[in-house]
C-alpha cells in the first residue's frame, strides 16, 4: 500500500494554545481520510511543530492540502500561527529495526 504523508511545520505563538485547537480537528482529519497522526515539538523551540498525517492516495492527501489551506486563513486560526508550511512526501521505506545479537 503506498502512503502519502502530509508534514506540516508550524510555529505557533502558544503551544498550550494551539494544541488543544488541533486536537479539535480529529475528525476533520479522520473525514478527509487520514489514517495517522503523529505530532512532535522541537526541544530547543517548544512552539514549534511538526505534524505528520499519512493518507493512502496522492489525490486524498492533496485534497486534504487544498481544504487545509482554506483553514489555514481563517482569522482564528491565524491568530495562533506564526509560519505554516506543507508539504507532501512519498514514504518509500518503513521498517522497524531490530538489535542482531552477535556471534
Amino acid at each position: 500500500m503506498m502512503t502519502t504523508i502530509v508534514h506540516i511545520d508550524d510555529t505557533v505563538r502558544d503551544y498550550e494554545t494551539w494544541k488543544p485547537a488541533f486536537d479539535g480537528l480529529e475528525q476533520f482529519f479522520a473525514e478527509a481520510g487520514a489514517r495517522n497522526c503523529r505530532v512532535g515539538r522541537f526541544t530547543h523551540n517548544p512552539n514549534r511543530v511538526l505534524v505528520e498525517l499519512d493518507f493512502d492516495t496522492m489525490a486524498e492527501a492533496e485534497a486534504f492540502r487544498d481544504s487545509l489551506h482554506k483553514l489555514i486563513d481563517l482569522p482564528r486560526t491565524q491568530m495562533l500561527l506564526v509560519s505554516h508550511e506543507v508539504s507532501l512526501l512519498e514514504l518509500v521505506d518503513d521498517r522497524r529495526l531490530t538489535v542482531r545479537a552477535s556471534s
